[in-house]
């Protein structure tokens, strides 16, 4: 299985990435790999508390594929975002 380090290191590297205007508005979508399945909830507290909004989506692809995904937005403007939370607060 999968831990909890190793899933945190993989979301901040794409929350640290740059954001598109696009993504700031409505959050940046990150795919939940099966194997996270069984971190989810102890992984969305951890974000939520360091000041993010996360929630949990589902799509079905044309071929009836169903694809997860964690959506993580910042609640703040980017200038009144204190720069802990713009490097995540997650470690």
């Amino acid at each position: 299985m999968i831990g909890s380090r190793e899933i945190v290191n993989e979301i901040n590297k794409i929350l640290r990435d740059t954001w598109t205007d696009d993504e700031w508005k409505i959050g940046k979508q990150i795919r939940i790999d099966k194997k996270w399945a069984g971190r989810l909830k102890f992984i969305t507290e951890r974000y939520t508390s360091a000041g993010w909004v996360v929630k949990k989506t589902a799509e079905i692809s044309s071929l009836g594929e169903r694809h997860y995904f964690l959506n993580f937005k910042n609640p703040m403007s980017f200038k009144a975002t204190p720069p802990e939370i713009r490097d995540t607060g997650v470690n």
